[in-house]
């Protein structure tokens, strides 16, 4: 995880691009929600203030982030986190312009297809920050996907929508194309699970070369998927 909270990112609107940014100094100044990390915990200012005293806790102006333990900086995963984060609100743009466009036109399909595209990727936004609040909890995050992917869905809709084009298509593809969604929905829950699964047992300091040998046998339904869903494509 490159961020530890959202939408601001370490209590700032641009991140910071070196660990000495998120470490107390003495005579800094910090804004309300600004986070530092000390002896492996992060710290969030409750208030504005200048640093005085020899250590953090001697102004009783910082509490402990308590919506998860995780306390470590990576220049790196949080510009990736970051930029993943500006490129989802620029999306966001077209799609409450297309919204509105829609409603302009005033015909029921369009409204329809664009509200569940607003409304979709508004919710995938929130899932988001439900994420990062777990600290990247493997539920979470197959939620947060299958909502991206149905946000897809109603965009690539209101696509075919706008170009007014019919598109007629065999019941022979049709079902392909069920059967090759329904494999790639599987394949996509089965993987956020295997990988739960991988995360548990190394926190219980199972050897990475005895992993495969100790996950639940359903996780080969996951590794076998792959061959009828390349067949299908």
């Amino acid at each position: 995880m490159g961020c530890p909270d959202w939408p601001k990112c370490f209590g700032l609107l641009i991140p910071p691009t070196s660990e000495d940014q998120i470490t107390w100094k003495q005579g800094a100044e910090y804004a309300e929600g600004q986070m530092v990390i000390a002896n492996d915990t992060l710290w969030q200012a409750t208030t504005d203030h200048v640093a005085e005293g020899s250590d953090l806790k001697d102004c009783g102006c910082w509490e402990k982030y308590d919506k998860h333990d995780y306390a470590h900086f990576n220049a790196k995963h949080t510009w990736i986190e970051y930029i993943n984060r500006l490129l989802g609100a620029l999306s966001g743009i077209p799609i409450i312009l297309l919204f509105s466009m829609s409603l302009m036109e005033n015909k029921k399909k369009g409204i329809f297809i664009s509200s569940g595209a607003v409304f979709f990727v508004l919710l995938a936004a929130w899932m988001g920050k439900v994420v990062v609040d777990e600290n990247l909890e493997a539920f979470m995050i197959t939620i947060h996907v299958v909502v991206a992917f149905m946000a897809l869905a109603f965009l690539v809709g209101m696509m075919q929508y706008v170009s007014r084009k019919k598109y007629k298509v065999s019941k022979n593809i049709r079902t392909l194309i069920l059967a090759s969604l329904a494999i790639s929905f599987l394949q996509l829950v089965l993987g956020t699970q295997v990988r739960e699964q991988i995360d548990g047992l190394l926190e219980h300091g199972v050897e990475r070369a005895n992993l495969i040998s100790e996950l639940p046998s359903w996780w080969k339904i996951h590794r076998s998927a792959v061959w009828p869903l390349m067949l299908l494509h």
